[in-house]
């Protein structure tokens, strides 16, 4: 018998050990003494010899019935130990190590109290193999008993030798056999439930999960004295939804998941621990109708899990046990326009955690988080998605704080998932998450990113706090903060010298900052004299410094070679460019029968006539081998100065966008024709 985990254990294996002796001993003297009596049953004999040996063998059987007591004993203690630790690890323990395990994946910040318990995997498995240890002192204790049934009318006499002298603790030999089987079965039924919940996902999906997107993800199969690192066992795992009433998880199959099936086995890399990896797991398909009252529910608005279950699992002396695990739960998606709303549903999650409340919930029942958890959870969850350490600042929270309630935040608040994603803000007219989310997919813009990373963007906060912190700033100045009145966009704040007028200049997303980059923006006539930019927890930053780092960034993009891009276009003076009659579709001039025209590869454009640089040329995008000559439009030269935009207009007039193959390339007018960003979002008529 293993007695090397549990000390305490010893004393009672040592003193089996010694029983064992007392029982052999005790045989051989009661065969010895009844050799020569000829009755059937010796203790009914009334001879004064058979008396005699009764009296001498009644000393003999009280240590031996002692010892039989104390074995019994002991294994009673023992038992109602490991099944005091064995609920202490199932209900505590364990869902605390798991939590553990999927904030390490989150890389969410922990406190003392959920720090990963290194030592867990190796407490589960020493429990294990004590537990196993009982069942087989339990076993050994029922074979030391039962071979001695022949002693069993020596037992019934003195049981009732010492009931008559008004001992009734005594116990029968049917019930020591009675109680030891109760014992082995109530140690088999705790290593059941240690193998049961051996299974533990490590790795668990990604939340949101996108139809048709691979994903990784793992789980751990915890030996617990059961299992060996040479275990050939088959993991298979399913999707399921989760309760619609309860928000429990079911087991009931709610999803078509391919490649979902892995063998347990122990990584070079990880020795000891026997996992097995779902390496490209992919959901191809989802139950997305809903029945009952909730009918109504979005598919996207449920919640899946996966459900992982050892197939044919059978281990000694115990049978077979029903071996399985749920992943955390996720929300799923088909198209990328579900991508705010099941981000919402991931973010709540976190916001749970946070408060310290369990992240199983039901999204069709509305629950609250405290503020504190709030601005934790958000600041997370923002720093995640933009990868970057600048995370929201208290300045942002306090004006969340005025949208989401009305007032400036405290820690006596609390915020629901309905009331940030379906509650609508009037000066938004959309929710606060929505907002939020695209205001998060602008930040990542690489240049928007680099401003944020760089503490140049004051960011999210409100139009009056910009205006405040331009007037108290000494220099004139400008800021960028996000958007109130649009979706995904960034809006300038400027302040120009001797004046206490503040312009909001007309916000710009995503889109507009690709065909104006922000650093032309900042050096537009507007900006003139204004060559300080403001933002939180820094001083003033010249205008120049971060003009520099735009433009840096800006050349570092351009340079990159990128098949299917030319680079800078090639200058040309337009007057000396013939005039085409009517352009083809492309697909017609590339495929036509007619005589072949000279086709250019994109890598080998000459120019027809260098010129001076000029404002006009843009990165142009190339996307098959074309004759530049089908695309050139009659622009004579100076008529920019001239005519302005209506270039633009007729240039346009001979060709049609969607025929070209290529991406839409606005000229570039010179800024004297520009003032700012603004002006150029006006339509043609207000120049």
């Amino acid at each position: 018998m293993d007695d090397t985990w549990y000390p305490h254990l010893r004393p009672t294996i040592n003193f089996y050990n010694e029983a064992v002796g007392r029982h052999q001993e005790y045989g051989d003297i009661y065969d010895a003494l009844w050799s020569d009596c000829e009755e059937a049953n010796p203790f009914g004999c009334t001879h004064g010899i058979c008396q005699q040996k009764k009296a001498w063998l009644q000393q003999k059987y009280i240590p031996l019935y002692e010892s039989r007591n104390y074995l019994l004993q002991s294994a009673d203690f023992y038992l109602k130990s490991a099944n005091d630790m064995i609920s202490n690890m199932l209900s505590i323990d364990l869902p605390a190590w798991k939590r553990a395990l999927y904030l390490k994946q989150m890389e969410f910040p922990m406190n003392n109290g959920e720090c990963l318990q290194q030592d867990f995997e190796l407490n589960f498995e020493s429990l294990g193999i004590f537990v196993t240890n009982i069942k087989q002192l339990s076993s050994q204790i029922l074979t030391l008993l039962l071979s001695n049934q022949r002693y069993i009318e020596d037992n019934e006499y003195n049981l009732c030798l010492w009931q008559k002298n008004g001992d009734t603790s005594c116990i029968a030999f049917k019930d020591m056999i009675r109680r030891v089987h109760e014992q082995e079965n109530h140690a088999v039924n705790l290593i059941k439930a240690l193998v049961s919940n051996s299974l533990v996902v490590t790795i668990h999906p990604s939340d949101p999960v996108k139809q048709n997107k691979t994903f990784t993800t793992e789980v751990i199969l915890l030996k617990c004295g059961q299992f060996s690192e040479d275990v050939k066992l088959c993991v298979q795992a399913e999707m399921v939804k989760e309760n619609d009433e309860s928000g429990r998880k079911e087991s009931k199959v709610a999803g078509v998941l391919l490649n979902n099936m892995a063998h347990l086995s122990v990584k070079k890399e990880c020795p000891g621990k026997i996992t097995a990896t779902f390496a490209s797991a992919k959901i191809s398909g989802a139950e997305t109708r809903k029945e009952g009252k909730n009918a109504d529910t979005k598919a996207v608005e449920k919640t899946y899990a996966l459900f992982y279950q050892l197939k044919n699992l059978s281990c000694r002396d115990i049978g077979s046990v029903d071996v399985h695990t749920y992943s955390d739960h996720f929300s799923y998606m088909v198209h990328t326009n579900q991508s705010c709303s099941a981000n919402a549903m991931a973010f709540w999650k976190i916001a749970l955690i946070a408060d310290g409340k369990s992240a199983e919930w039901n999204p069709v029942e509305d629950c609250e988080v405290s503020w504190p958890a709030f601005e934790i959870s958000l600041d997370y969850y923002f720093r995640k998605n933009i990868k970057a350490e600048r995370g929201l600042l208290k300045e942002h929270f306090y004006n969340f704080g005025w949208k989401l309630l009305g007032h400036p935040p405290t820690a006596d608040d609390k915020i629901s998932y309905q009331r940030i994603t379906k509650q609508i803000l009037p000066e938004l007219k959309t929710t606060f998450w929505e907002w939020n989310y695209e205001a998060m997919r602008l930040i990542n813009e690489e240049l928007v990113l680099k401003l944020w990373k760089e503490g140049w963007m004051a960011g999210f906060i409100s139009k009056a706090d910009a205006e405040d912190m331009l007037l108290r700033a000494s220099n004139p100045s400008f800021l960028f903060r996000i958007s109130d009145s649009q979706l995904g966009a960034l809006s300038l704040v400027v302040r120009h010298a001797n004046s206490t007028l503040i312009n909001h200049l007309a916000p710009f997303n995503a889109a507009s900052l690709k065909s104006l980059p922000l650093s032309e923006t900042i050096e537009c006539e507007m900006m003139r004299g204004i060559d300080f930019l403001e933002s939180y927890g820094q001083s003033a930053i010249p205008r120049q410094t971060v003009l520099d780092v735009l433009k840096k960034g800006k050349k570092q993009k351009e340079a990159l070679p990128v098949s299917g891009y030319c680079g800078w276009r090639t200058q040309v003076e337009w007057d000396h460019i013939p005039k085409l009659p009517q352009m083809m579709p492309v697909e017609q001039q590339i495929h036509s029968n007619s005589q072949p025209r000279e086709m250019f590869e994109v890598d080998h454009i000459q120019p027809f006539h260098q010129v001076g640089s000029h404002p006009a040329f843009q990165p142009m995008a190339l996307h098959d081998p074309i004759n530049l000559m089908d695309y050139a439009t009659p622009v004579p030269i100076g008529m920019v100065h001239e005519q302005g935009m209506d270039i633009y207009k007729e240039s346009t007039d001979h060709f049609n966008l969607n025929e070209i193959p290529v991406e839409p390339v606005s000229l570039c007018v010179p800024h004297q024709l520009y003032d700012c960003f603004a002006c150029k979002k006006m339509p043609p008529e207000a120049w």
